[in-house]
């Protein structure tokens, strides 16, 4: 958003906001005045001991001097208060706050110009005269109403002093102070120390610096009372914070505070819009869109792109903070930095709903910082709305083989569909690579066709407008591949006839070739596609007729099939036939395979008649290495195994090498093993003979399937003897003749029948071991299974305790194993007896139930005895029968009396071998 300069009168519509500042001839202000702008002043006595901002000139101030009373002064008048004294005997010196032209100021020597060094300002005002009576100070104030127009505010000033060698706080000042108006009546202190200015005499008696001395013009050490000046310079009063509210900028000089000594001062100022300026779109091939200008003078400038364009940004002057903004550039403390080039990649968007795409309107921000207080910063951000007018170049082609394109101007503004108007675009065509070569020709519109005399890269140039007044356009230069047919060159390497298993090379020749594709059989095989960096292709042709096309190309080109563009390349092809001779094929009769001490009769031949033949030990040797010609070798044998080589040579002169082995028959036997179970296989393998003669003894009806009717066999047999059996092998040469035998023999190990005998050949729960004996015929290990695991037992026999049991059987599982752990299982089951012993403790002879004594049992006993005592140790009963019944009577067939008897019970149980003794008492009840 740039603000027009328009000019009004002497002054230009900017001056107008801050009238009266810049320039003055009078205190007085009238006419069109945008930013209420007035002078008025105060002189008094600034308080002792200041030099700190908020607290320079705070008493002491006499009443307001209004403007009329100021041009009074500046013309010439004298002090009203007291009696006019001059300074050091410059009668010039007796007005207060007096506006000076061109002119030099005496006190220092003539150093210090009136103006400042901007050659723009013709006038400046000087306040700080001492006049008379206790008038030590002065202050101007400027008023105006803060607006945009103004918000940016420079007071240059330049300091005329006398060095008073004081404590710094009470040496001559010079202050700057911001305040605005709360109501009619009370202003406030705004800004804290960063709208604050003060510039105190240096203080004692040691170097001036940076303060110039009056009479050198140099810094150094002062003298007391001289005049110690400092040069102009200016203060950058930033009111952007402070919109539309009335400012006062207050600016004073004080003496020293013993009224000693003296304090000059020549302002001037300006103010500028707080905003930034754009420049319009600017022509030519630059990508830059817009320069945007931020006011000069600030000592930081920092530039900012929203992420989001202006999306949620509907007014620049509120701003919400929750808008981000990218940074463009880095802080600089250059006020070069106050002008930004925006790029059209600026105008694509990181953020919001149009992420990634450009938009052709954009928000900037430039954050700005000054610092009126030389230790603290100012700093305020502006804003501006820039739009893209500029268009993005962009164009497209239709090329054809014959050195002719079609181009179509493509260039477009983002998001803006009338932003390009390409019907005007123009075209320049040159005749080289570069828009530095000749123009061979023009043209004006959007679709231009044009034909160049010969292929290669040239440089076509063209321009694209806007639609707002077609003043605003893009250039650009683009580089584009003219195309004409290559011209294929193929080269074949030997020759185009060749012997069969030959390698051909298929060179490309091809002047310029960018690609090419070899086709043979209506094979493609695809070249290299990088540049020449491989043109040749081996391979081996075994038709006797083989046509092959080498395709060359040169470069893509676009045609238009109705409005569809096909990206095809620019093609030619060369051809020729590879011829292929056959190389002979040899075929090898006689006898290759001898026994010792007889010759071979090797005889080889070929289906191509008329062929030559010669014999080496080495392949490839040169003919004068031959051991032998024509199609017959007859050769004692030195080594078990020879190799010779045959190079055939046809009446076509293809020439093949085969290599024919001869062998000495020098028979080998080997076996996979010599022990085996029954029922198992095992394999003899023979070697270097020609065929093999097996001999097994006893016979093998396994081996007798292997053999023909001669008991010839092949060289690997696999045989399933019975028993143990010798093998006899004899090797055979190609002639008939025998080696001498070779044998092997094979061990039959039976399989072991398992059997099992058990003691007793039952479980009895009151003793449940049983003794396990592996009865096995050729068992020689064994291992036992039970029910409640593995329990591996090599010993036999083998006892085993079953433990408690609750069924009515148990199962055993025995696997035996020979000695080549061949095995065999036998499972079987146990039965299970449960015993049972019960003795009543109480029987009644004179009733009829339970009137006799026994022993009840369900279980087989051996040895059975019973013996039956009364009180006193006398035996009274005893019996050997296990169905005893004692009625209560001795053996004479006395009745017992009634009382308590012990019994004893003696008893083997079957299969054990200890007695078991049972003891119990019964009572014989009358």
């Amino acid at each position: 958003m740039a603000l027009a300069i328009l000019s009004i009168g002497s002054l230009s519509a900017q001056e107008s906001f801050c009238k009266g500042l810049k320039n003055p001839t009078s205190f007085m202000i009238s006419g069109s005045n945008p930013g209420n702008a007035q002078w008025y002043g105060f002189t008094g006595s600034r308080n002792s001991q200041a030099s700190v901002c908020g607290t320079w000139g705070m008493a002491n101030w006499g009443s307001q001097i209004n403007a009329s009373q100021l041009a009074s002064q500046s013309s010439g008048s004298s002090c009203t208060n007291g009696n006019s004294v001059d300074i050091n005997g410059q009668s010039d010196y007796m007005n207060r706050f007096v506006i000076k032209g061109s002119g030099t100021d005496p006190l220092t020597s003539n150093h210090l110009s009136y103006l400042p060094p901007d050659n723009s300002f013709t006038s400046s005002i000087r306040l700080g005269n001492n006049c008379g009576g206790t008038h030590e100070a002065e202050m101007l104030c400027y008023q105006l109403d803060v607006r945009p127009q103004n918000s940016l505010i420079f007071i240059w000033y330049a300091l005329s002093l006398q060095n008073g060698q004081h404590p710094v706080a009470d040496n001559p000042e010079f202050a700057i102070e911001i305040e605005k108006k709360v109501n009619a009546t009370t202003w406030q202190r705004v800004g804290g120390d960063t709208l604050c200015y003060i510039r105190p005499t240096p203080a004692g008696s040691g170097s001036v610096a940076p303060f110039l001395r009056g009479a050198t013009g140099q810094t150094g050490t002062g003298t007391y009372g001289e005049n110690i000046y400092l040069p102009w310079n200016k203060v950058a009063i930033n009111l952007n914070n402070y919109l539309y509210e009335t400012i006062r900028i207050k600016i004073g000089a004080g003496d020293c505070s013993m009224s000693a000594h003296y304090a000059c001062a020549y302002i001037a100022g300006e103010c500028q819009p707080m905003e930034i300026k754009t420049s319009g779109c600017p022509a030519g091939a630059t990508t830059t869109v817009q320069t945007l200008t931020a006011p000069t003078g600030l000592s930081n400038y920092v530039w900012y792109k929203a992420d989001a364009g202006t999306e949620g940004i509907s007014s620049l002057y509120a701003v919400s903070d929750d808008i981000a903004f990218t940074p463009l550039t880095s802080t600089t403390t250059t006020n070069t930095n106050n002008v930004y080039e925006c790029q059209i990649e600026d105008f694509r968007l990181t953020a919001g709903s149009m992420a990634g795409e450009f938009t052709n309107e954009q928000v900037f921000r430039c954050d700005m910082t000054s610092q009126m207080n030389e230790d603290i910063p100012f700093t305020s951000s502006v804003y501006v709305r820039v739009v893209n007018t500029k268009p993005l170049m962009a164009i497209d082609t239709l090329k054809n083989c014959d050195g002719q394109i079609t181009l179509t101007n493509t260039s477009y503004v983002p998001h803006d569909l009338d932003g390009c108007d390409t019907s005007i675009s123009k075209w320049y065509f040159y005749s080289g690579s570069n828009n530095n070569t000749t123009v061979l020709d023009s043209a004006i519109g959007a679709v231009v066709n044009f034909q160049w005399d010969s292929c290669g890269q040239y440089a076509v140039k063209v321009r694209s407008f806007n639609t707002d007044d077609h003043t605003c356009f893009s250039d650009s230069t683009y580089t584009v591949n003219v195309l004409c047919r290559p011209n294929p060159v193929m080269e074949v390497d030997p020759a185009n006839k060749v012997c069969a298993a030959d390698s051909v090379i298929l060179h490309d020749a091809t002047p310029g070739m960018v690609r090419h594709d070899w086709v043979i059989d209506d094979v493609i095989y695809p070249g290299p596609r990088s540049g020449n960096t491989n043109n040749d292709f081996g391979r081996v042709f075994t038709k006797y007729r083989t046509p092959v096309e080498l395709v060359a190309y040169n470069g893509l080109f676009t045609r238009d099939s109705i409005n569809t563009y096909d990206t095809i390349w620019c093609t030619s092809s060369a051809y020729d036939t590879i011829e292929v001779f056959q190389h002979p094929e040899l075929l090898v009769e006689g006898d290759t395979i001898v026994c010792n001490g007889q010759m071979t009769d090797i005889t080889v031949s070929t289906e191509t008649e008329g062929c030559t033949y010669r014999w080496f030990r080495t392949l490839g040797a040169p003919n004068s290495e031959q051991i032998s010609n024509g199609p017959r070798l007859q050769t004692l044998l030195t080594d078990d195994t020879v190799k010779y080589y045959v190079k055939v040579i046809s009446p076509l002169l293809c020439e093949a090498w085969d290599s024919v082995y001869a062998y000495r028959v020098n028979p080998t036997l080997s076996i996979s093993r010599h022990d085996m179970c029954e029922g198992d296989y095992v394999t003899l393998t023979a070697n270097k003979a020609y065929n093999y003669s097996w001999i097994a003894s006893p016979a093998d009806s396994t081996l007798d399937m292997l053999l023909d009717e001669n008991g010839i066999g092949p060289n690997e047999i696999t045989v399933r003897p019975s028993q143990t059996t010798t093998y006899t092998l004899i090797g055979h040469g190609t002639n008939g003749c025998n080696a001498d035998p070779l044998t092997e023999y094979i061990n039959v190990h039976p399989i072991p029948e398992a059997q099992v005998e058990a003691y007793p050949d039952f479980v009895d729960s009151d003793n449940p071991v049983v003794t396990l004996t592996d009865v096995s015929p050729y068992s020689v290990s064994r291992v036992w299974y039970f029910n409640e695991g593995v329990a591996e037992e090599y010993a036999s026999p083998n006892s085993h305790n079953f433990g408690e049991v609750s069924s009515d059987s148990v199962e055993v599982t025995l696997v035996a194993y020979n000695d080549l752990s061949c095995s065999d299982t036998l499972v079987f089951r146990l039965p299970v007896t449960q015993f049972t012993f019960y003795a009543p403790n109480v029987f009644t002879p004179e009733r009829p139930d339970n009137n006799k004594f026994r022993i009840y049992t369900a279980n087989r006993q051996e040895f059975f005895s019973v013996y039956i005592y009364d009180r006193n140790g006398r035996l009274v009963y005893s019996s050997n029968d296990l169905d005893f019944r004692w009625d209560g009577t001795t053996p004479d067939g006395l009745k017992c009396p009634q009382g308590s008897y012990a019994w004893i019970v003696r008893y083997r149980r079957p299969g054990t071998e200890d007695i078991v003794t049972q003891k119990g008492s019964v009572s014989l009840i009358r």
